[in-house]
C-alpha cells in the first residue's frame, strides 16, 4: 500500500466517523417510541436542516482536507531531507568509529606495563612524595586564606578605630607571618616559591593600606580646617584634630621602624628574603602634606595643558620654588614642632619636605629628557635652568645636605644623556671660541671695558672676550657641577683648549711676523709694530688673569680636591684618566715642583711678552737705524770762523726725520704698552741705537777709516742729544710723556760722556779751570798709566762709564790729537 493510499483512507475513515456521530446526534435509535404524524412532519423540518448542516460541513472538512495534504507534502519533503542527513552522517561517523577503533588499539598497546619492578618502585616513591607535597600545600592555602582575611579586616576600616587597636591587629597579621618563618614548613620557603612571595605581597599591601588612611585622615583635616595646600597663616595647635591625626601616623611609622628583623623600612633591599621590605626613604607624614602639591604639580606639568611645554623648564622650576616659599614657614616652625614632639627631634622638617617637593622636579625631568635629547638647545636650556635651580634651593636655604648632588644629576647621572649634552656645549662653545679669534676686530684696544680702566692696563678685545667666555663656562656650569669627574673634564675640555687656542693665536702672529721681519725697514712696517705691541698686551693681560685664577679659592679647592680623590684608593678609573690628563696638560706629569693649575699657561705667556718685546725691540732698532744712516754718514769736521764763539742753534737736518719717526712711534708704544712697559723697552731700543751712534761715528779701534770731527763737530753732536734725543717732547706734551723721557737719559751715558769729549773748547775762555781738549789729550796720552792722575781726569771731567781706551779712542777723533 502507498503512501497515498494510506493517506486518504484515513481521511476517510475521519469523515464517516464524523457523519456518525452527527447522525447519532440528530437520530435516535430505533427502539426509541412511536411518534405522531405531526412529529414526523417535524423531522422532516429537522432533516431538511440537517443537509444545510451537513453541506457546511463538508465545506469545512474540504478545506481542511486540503490544509492537511499541504502539511502532509511538507513533512514528506522533510522526512526526505532528514534521511539524507542521516545517511551521510553515519558515513561519516563510521569513518571516526575506525579511527578511534584504531586509536583504542594503539593506546591499549602502549598502556601494557613494560617497565622493570625497580623502575616502577621510583615513580611510586616519586608519586607518593608529590602526594605529601600536596598535603603540605593545603597548610599554605589554609594559611593564605586567614592572611587574606585578616588582611580584609584591616584594610576595610573606614573610619579609624584607635591607633593601638590598628596595631594590635597588624600585629596579628604579622604574628602569622612571624610563626610562618619559623616553622619554614620544611623548608618549603624559597624565593622561587610564588605562594610565600603572594604571602609577603598581602602583608606589604595591607600596610600600605594603612598608611594610605593615616595620610587621607590627615590630609581631609588639613584641607577642611587650613585650605591645605594653600599658605597657612594660622596655628595648627588649636585643631586637636589635626594634632591627633599627626600624632597617628608618625606612631605608626615609629612601630614601623621598630619591627627590626621582620620588616625593613630602609631604602636598601634586606638580603634575607623572608623580611618584608617596605621602603619609606623619610617621613609619612612629610609625604602625606606633599601628596596635594604633588597632585597640582601633575595637573600643570603632567597634562596637556599650556603650562606643560618641553622649552619651558623654568615653569615647573619656578613652581618648585615658589610653594617651598610659600610654606617654608609654616614646615619650619609648626610641623618641626610637631615633629619634635613625636619623638623626631633629628629630622629636619624643612629638607624632608624640600626632598620631597624636588623627587617631583627629578621624575619630570626623567620624564622629558628622552623627548628632547635630539633638540640641542632645549637640552642646554633645561641643564642650564636645573642647574639654576638647584644654585637657588642652596642659596634660599631649602636644603644643606652636601651630599645632595642636585636635580641636574638626573641628567648627568646618565652617561649617555651626559654625553649627548657634554658634545652638543663643547661644539657651541668651541664655535664661540673659534668666532672671537677669527673677528676682524679682535685686536682692537678694548677701552670700555671696567676692568683695564680700574687695573690701568690696556689689552685686547680677543683677550677680554677670551676672558669672559672662560669665566662663563666657570660660573654657569663647572662651579655648579656636584660631582669632580665632571668639573675636571669640562675644565680640561672647555677651558684649557680655549686658553691653549688663544695661545697659539699669539704665537702664529709673532711667529709670522718674525718671518717677516727682515723686509720691515721703514716707516711702513707701523702697522706689524703695532699689532705686535697688541700680542703683548694680550699676553700680559692673560699672564694677570691666570695668575688671579690660580689665587681664586674655587680653583685651589678643585685641584687640591683632585690631588687627593686621584691618589685615593676608591678614585674611579675615569677620574684616574682624567687626573692624568690634567697633568699633562698643565706641565706636572714629569714636574711635581709645578703646584699650581694655570703656572704652566702663565709661563707660555710670559715667552710670549719675552718675544713679542724682542721683537719689538728688533723692528723699532731695524727701523731707526736705517733712518740714521745720513746722520752717521755725514760729516763731522767741518770748522767755521770764530768757531770757539759760535753756537749751535739747531739740531742736524738728518737727524729730523729719524726723531720724528722715533718720537711717532714711542708715542703710539706708549699708548698701548703703558709708562711701565715702555720704560723696559726704551731702554732697550736706546741703549742699541747709543752703540750703533758710538760704532759709526766714533768707530771701535783706530783702523776705523773715519773722518775726525771738530769741535764744532761736536758741539753740534752734544746739541742733537740734548735736544734732539733726550727731548723728543717738549714742554705742551703730556706730563707722563715728558717724566718718562727724563728717565731715558740714563740710557745715553755713553753717548753723553763722548758728546762732552768732542765738545771740549781748544781753550776755555769763561772759566778758570782748565777743562779743554789740549788738557784732557795731554793727560790720557802722556800719563804713563797713572793711575791717580787719570783717576782724578776722570773727575774733573765728569767721565764715569768710559774707559781709558775709549776715553783715548773719542780723543783720537778730535784733530787736535794729531797734531
Amino acid at each position: 500500500m502507498t503512501e497515498t493510499t494510506i493517506d486518504e483512507g484515513f481521511l476517510l475513515n475521519q469523515i464517516k466517523e464524523k457523519l456518525l456521530s452527527i447522525h447519532q446526534t440528530h437520530h435516535p435509535p430505533f427502539n426509541h417510541q412511536y411518534k405522531s404524524p405531526e412529529h414526523t412532519l417535524e423531522s422532516n423540518a429537522n432533516l431538511q436542516q440537517l443537509t444545510i448542516q451537513l453541506t457546511k460541513y463538508e465545506s469545512d472538512l474540504q478545506i481542511e482536507f486540503e490544509s492537511l495534504n499541504q502539511k502532509i507534502s511538507q513533512s514528506q519533503n522533510k522526512i526526505k531531507n532528514l534521511i539524507q542527513f542521516t545517511t551521510n552522517t553515519a558515513r561519516e561517523l563510521k569513518s571516526e568509529t575506525d579511527t578511534i577503533h584504531q586509536a583504542y588499539l594503539n593506546s591499549e598497546e602502549e598502556l601494557i606495563d613494560r617497565c622493570q619492578p625497580n623502575q616502577l618502585n621510583i615513580q611510586l616513591t616519586e608519586k607518593l612524595e608529590w602526594l605529601k607535597q600536596l598535603s603540605q600545600l593545603k597548610l599554605w592555602f589554609k594559611l593564605l586564606s586567614l592572611i587574606q582575611d585578616k588582611s580584609k579586616q584591616i584594610g576595610s576600616i573606614d573610619e579609624f578605630k584607635s591607633i593601638n587597636e590598628i596595631i594590635e591587629e597588624l600585629f596579628a597579621l604579622l604574628k602569622l607571618y612571624q610563626n610562618l618563618i619559623s616553622n619554614n614548613l620544611n623548608g618549603l620557603i624559597k624565593d622561587q616559591f610564588h605562594l610565600f612571595n603572594l604571602i609577603q605581597k598581602i602583608i606589604i599591601q595591607t600596610i600600605q593600606t594603612l598608611v594610605n588612611l593615616f595620610s587621607k585622615n590627615l590630609i581631609e583635616v588639613l584641607e577642611e580646617e587650613f585650605q591645605w595646600p594653600q599658605t597657612i597663616g594660622k596655628s595648627i595647635e588649636q585643631s586637636p584634630k589635626l594634632l591627633k591625626s599627626f600624632k597617628d601616623i608618625c606612631d605608626f611609622q615609629h612601630e614601623l621602624e621598630n619591627l627590626k628583623g621582620l620588616i625593613e623600612t630602609s631604602v636598601t633591599k634586606p638580603i634575607n628574603h623572608n623580611v618584608l621590605w617596605f621602603p619609606i626613604n623619610g617621613l609619612l607624614v612629610i609625604k602625606a602634606l606633599i601628596k596635594p602639591i604633588e597632585l597640582r604639580f601633575r595637573y600643570h606639568f603632567d597634562s596637556n595643558r599650556s603650562t606643560n611645554r618641553l622649552d619651558k623648564p623654568e615653569w615647573y622650576f619656578d613652581h618648585i620654588i615658589q610653594r617651598l616659599s610659600d610654606h617654608q614657614e609654616f614646615v619650619r616652625k609648626d610641623i618641626q614642632k610637631l615633629l619634635n614632639l613625636n619623638n623626631y627631634k633629628s629630622i629636619n622638617a624643612m629638607e624632608e619636605f624640600s626632598k620631597g617637593l624636588l623627587e617631583m622636579v627629578e621624575k619630570k625631568l626623567k620624564q622629558t629628557i628622552p623627548e628632547i635629547l635630539n633638540l640641542k638647545p632645549i637640552l642646554a636650556h633645561t641643564i642650564q635652568k636645573s642647574l639654576d635651580f638647584d644654585q637657588s634651593i642652596r642659596d634660599l636655604g631649602f636644603l644643606n645636605d652636601n651630599k645632595w648632588l642636585g636635580t641636574v644629576e638626573v641628567i648627568l647621572g646618565n652617561q649617555s644623556w651626559f654625553n649627548c649634552w657634554f658634545e652638543a656645549e663643547l661644539k657651541y662653545f668651541k664655535e664661540l671660541g673659534d668666532e672671537i679669534m677669527n673677528e676682524k676686530d679682535n685686536f682692537e684696544i678694548e677701552d670700555d671695558d671696567m676692568r683695564t680702566i680700574t687695573k690701568g692696563i690696556k689689552t685686547t678685545k680677543a683677550s677680554i672676550k677670551v676672558q669672559d667666555l672662560i669665566e662663563s663656562i666657570s660660573k654657569k656650569i663647572i662651579e655648579r657641577l656636584s660631582k669632580l669627574e665632571y668639573k675636571i673634564k669640562f675644565l680640561i675640555e672647555f677651558q684649557i683648549e680655549l686658553i691653549k687656542s688663544f695661545i697659539i693665536k699669539l704665537e702664529s702672529v709673532l711667529i709670522s711676523f718674525e718671518n717677516r721681519l727682515s723686509l720691515l725697514r721703514s716707516i711702513e712696517s707701523e702697522p706689524g709694530l703695532i699689532k705686535l705691541a697688541k700680542i703683548n698686551i694680550s699676553a700680559r693681560w692673560f699672564d694677570i688673569v691666570l695668575e688671579n685664577w690660580n689665587d681664586e679659592l674655587f680653583y685651589l679647592e678643585l685641584y687640591e680636591e683632585l690631588k687627593q680623590q686621584s691618589n685615593s684608593i676608591n678614585c674611579s678609573e675615569n677620574l684616574k684618566i682624567l687626573s692624568n690628563k690634567l697633568s699633562k696638560e698643565i706641565g706636572t706629569a714629569n714636574d711635581n715642583k709645578n703646584d699650581n693649575l694655570f703656572e704652566n699657561f702663565i709661563n707660555r705667556f710670559k715667552n710670549i711678552q719675552n718675544k713679542s718685546e724682542g721683537l719689538l725691540s728688533k723692528h723699532l732698532i731695524s727701523v731707526i737705524q736705517f733712518e740714521l744712516k745720513p746722520y752717521v754718514s755725514k760729516r763731522w769736521d767741518l770748522e767755521g770762523e770764530g768757531e770757539e764763539e759760535q753756537e749751535v742753534e739747531a739740531i742736524s737736518i738728518e737727524l729730523i726725520n729719524p726723531l720724528i719717526i722715533y718720537k711717532k712711534l714711542l708715542k703710539r708704544l706708549l699708548n698701548i704698552l703703558g709708562k711701565s712697559k715702555c720704560i723696559k723697552l726704551y731702554k732697550q731700543i736706546n741703549y742699541e741705537i747709543e752703540n750703533f751712534l758710538i760704532t759709526k761715528i766714533i768707530g771701535n779701534s783706530d783702523y776705523n777709516l773715519l773722518k775726525s770731527i771738530s769741535f764744532l763737530g761736536g758741539k753740534q753732536l752734544l746739541f742733537d742729544l740734548k735736544f734732539g734725543f733726550l727731548n723728543l717732547y717738549n714742554e705742551e706734551e703730556e706730563e707722563r710723556e715728558r717724566e718718562m723721557m727724563m728717565k731715558f737719559k740714563f740710557s745715553w751715558k755713553k753717548w753723553f760722556e763722548i758728546c762732552n769729549l768732542l765738545s771740549l773748547p781748544k781753550q776755555n775762555h769763561h772759566h778758570q779751570n782748565d777743562l779743554t781738549i789740549s788738557k784732557a789729550i795731554e793727560i790720557c796720552f802722556n800719563s804713563d798709566n797713572d793711575f791717580k792722575m787719570l783717576k782724578d781726569f776722570k773727575n774733573q771731567f765728569n767721565i764715569h762709564h768710559l774707559s781709558f781706551d775709549e776715553i783715548k779712542l773719542v780723543l783720537k777723533r778730535r784733530p787736535e790729537c794729531w797734531k
